[in-house]
Order: structure tokens, then C-alpha cells, then sequence
């Protein structure tokens, strides 16, 4: 930033012009002959299917941009820590729960090993069920050489270390190492975003410690962080 911003100049190239690239995705409508052959009619019925799938196909690819704003920067959605193969199916276990809800039935996935290296099934497998309560996801088929530590990425991927869209996790990360958006983390620690130990939970007290480190990073002082005077907080 030349104008010294809240986080000075920061660490990135300089210039008279930048270029942002875009990340893009195509959205694809599928229905049956069948289908259209039962509602061509008007007087057998009045609902047309290809109006109707576009309004449904909208309404998916909008929860699919939801989802995708999450991500990381990479294509990983979510990541295993067991797994079992069954008649025909593998299913995994995920790290967490949110990693499920990433997730939707009918979607077919690219599953990577743990360093998003090798693709050990490229987009040929889709979720038959999701349970988000147990954390699992069932493929529609056995993944090769599938491991506790697989990562699920979206359709279309391939290669080493694939790319996606700089969703939330890619902005707010508390990773002291690293760039975001070509600033070096180990440099600029203000973009380091503030965490708290929560093994515990979400309690009110982490709630105020994590508000404390927000205010305090900004030179402010909370109103109040415990019964202690403002001088006394140090020892607190």
C-alpha cells in the first residue's frame, strides 16, 4: 500500500498496473428424454422441463458457490482421518463435521492423497450418503488405494497441488507462515488472524480472550476482560 494502510506498505510488487486473475466454473443442466417426451404436451401437463431445470440448476449452483467459498485457495473440500471399504463402496470418515456439510449427495468428487499429489480417483465417484451427525461420506464406488488421510476435492481437478477458488480459509488463517495475496505472513503478523485455545468449547471465556487479542492487536483496550483493573490486566 504506497498511501501506508493499516498494515504499511506490506510486502508485495509494486506497480503502475495489476492483473487479477478469475477462477471460473461451468454450470450444466442434464434431463431425459423421457422427461421431455411426458411433458411436451401442454394438455398432459403444463410444467416445462427445461424451465425447470434451469431454475433447479441455479438454485444447486448456488449452493455449490456456498460451499466453494470456504475453500482454502486449493480444491479441498474435506479431509479424511479413517475409512473402510465396503461391498463396493469406500466410506470416509471426516476430520469434522463441517467437512461433511461441504459435502452434497449426487456430487462427484476427486479424491487426492493428503499432500493434494496424486489423485487416486479423478471425478468418477459421486456421494450416495452424507452424514453429517457421523461425519461420513459414502462414494459410489472403491476408491484405489484409498487412505485414512485422503482429501475430497471438487469435479475437474488434476495434477499437483490443484487450485480453487480464495474462499474464507484462504483470508482468515492464524498460519504465521506462508503468503496471502503475495504478503508474507512472517512479516506483515497483522494479517495473522487472532485465535484462542478452543479444546474447551465455546465458552464465554475464550469469546472475550479471542475479542481481547482482536482489541489489543489494534492498540485499543477492552471495556471489560475480567474483574480486574485496566493496570492489573497484565498479570491476569
Amino acid at each position: 500500500d504506497p498511501q501506508l494502510g493499516d498494515m504499511g506498505r506490506g510486502s508485495s510488487p509494486t506497480g503502475n498496473v495489476m492483473f487479477q486473475s478469475f477462477f471460473s466454473l461451468r454450470l450444466n443442466f442434464e434431463f431425459d428424454e423421457m422427461q421431455i417426451a411426458a411433458t411436451e404436451n401442454k394438455t398432459t401437463a403444463v410444467q416445462n422441463p427445461f424451465l425447470q431445470c434451469v431454475a433447479d440448476g441455479i438454485k444447486e449452483f448456488e449452493f455449490l458457490w456456498d460451499k466453494l467459498i470456504h475453500s482454502n485457495g486449493t480444491a479441498q473440500l474435506a479431509t479424511a482421518n479413517a475409512y473402510s471399504n465396503g461391498t463396493g463402496v469406500t466410506v470416509y470418515t471426516m476430520t469434522n463435521a463441517f467437512g461433511t456439510q461441504l459435502l452434497r449427495i449426487g456430487q462427484f468428487y476427486t479424491i487426492y492423497d493428503s499432500t493434494l499429489t496424486t489423485v487416486k480417483s479423478n471425478g468418477v465417484l459421486w456421494a450416495t450418503q452424507i452424514n453429517t451427525a457421523a461425519r461420513t461420506l459414502t462414494l459410489s464406488g472403491i476408491v484405489p488405494g484409498a487412505a485414512a488421510t485422503d482429501v475430497v476435492c471438487f469435479e475437474g481437478v488434476s495434477g499437483s497441488s490443484p487450485v480453487g477458488p480464495r474462499g474464507l480459509q484462504y483470508w482468515i488463517s492464524n498460519a504465521t507462515s506462508g503468503a496471502t495475496a503475495g504478503i508474507n505472513r512472517a512479516l506483515e503478523n497483522q494479517i495473522v488472524s487472532k485465535s484462542v485455545d478452543g479444546t474447551n468449547g465455546l465458552t464465554t471465556e475464550a469469546v472475550m480472550a479471542l475479542n481481547d487479542r482482536i482489541l489489543m492487536d489494534r492498540g485499543e483496550v477492552p471495556n471489560l476482560m475480567g474483574l480486574c483493573a485496566p493496570a492489573q490486566r497484565a498479570y491476569a
